[in-house]
């Protein structure tokens, strides 16, 4: 794997805006991150994640969280340069942190091949232990087997009532309805995605490290501990 991070830096480590690219070409993985970095975590910002079989757009900042994925490039570009009006999205994730309240307001949709993985959730969400967002208040819903779905209901962090529904075939048209529904969450930020998923095959080091000779320069690729 190799690192380059090229920003503001405090105490030899990331500390402010900054672009940090990983890649390794040899299992077609790329990653580009743009925004305010704390160490190696991204705070604030843009990322735009490539592997073999799809590619992952986050955004995240103190209150809100957004991320979806495509199969492959073709389906982002054709996103991209839609402007949402085609390209098949299999993920959908979004959260907005409700004003003086301590929780998210969102959904999770999951769309996937022969339904098995799909799932809805709806609702309000709050961050657990491991800083995960977790279904407070609402309705989660999920494929079972070839007959089911499960919908489950919670209020207040609590688990409160479960039912199965017949599946029919209903299900995998129910989860891409949602996500046709709510893709225009994803509109504000499309722009930058679409910079940074032009340029997450530059493998070129910074131009501020040609003819360099810092230790920062000279240290690629850089371990973070």
């Amino acid at each position: 794997m190799r690192i380059i991070y090229e920003g503001k830096w405090k105490n030899d480590r990331p500390d402010g805006s900054g672009v940090r690219k990983e890649s390794n070409p040899d299992l077609e993985f790329y990653v580009i991150s743009k925004g305010i970095f704390k160490d190696h975590d991204l705070l604030s910002g843009h990322a735009v994640m490539q592997s073999l079989d799809s590619l992952w757009f986050e955004y995240r900042d103190g209150n809100t969280f957004l991320a979806f994925s495509v199969s492959d490039r073709e389906q982002a570009n054709e996103l991209m340069h839609s402007k949402l009006a085609h390209g098949h999205i299999q993920h959908l994730i979004y959260y907005k942190r409700e004003k003086s309240k301590p929780g998210y307001k969102g959904f999770a949709y999951a769309s996937a091949m022969e339904d098995h993985g799909s799932s809805i959730s709806e609702g309000v969400y709050r961050m657990d232990n491991y800083e995960m967002m977790e279904l407070y208040t609402g309705v989660n819903q999920r494929f079972e087997d070839e007959e089911y779905y499960r919908v489950e209901n919670y209020k207040n962090g609590k688990f409160v009532t479960a039912k199965d529904m017949t599946e029919n075939g209903r299900f995998a048209g129910i989860v891409q309805g949602k996500i046709n529904n709510n893709k225009h969450v994803l509109q504000p930020y499309l722009g930058e995605f679409s910079k940074l998923l032009t340029d997450i095959g530059n493998e070129s080091e910074p131009t501020s490290c040609s003819n360099s000779s810092t230790s920062v320069c000279e240290a690629f690729p850089i371990k973070f501990e």
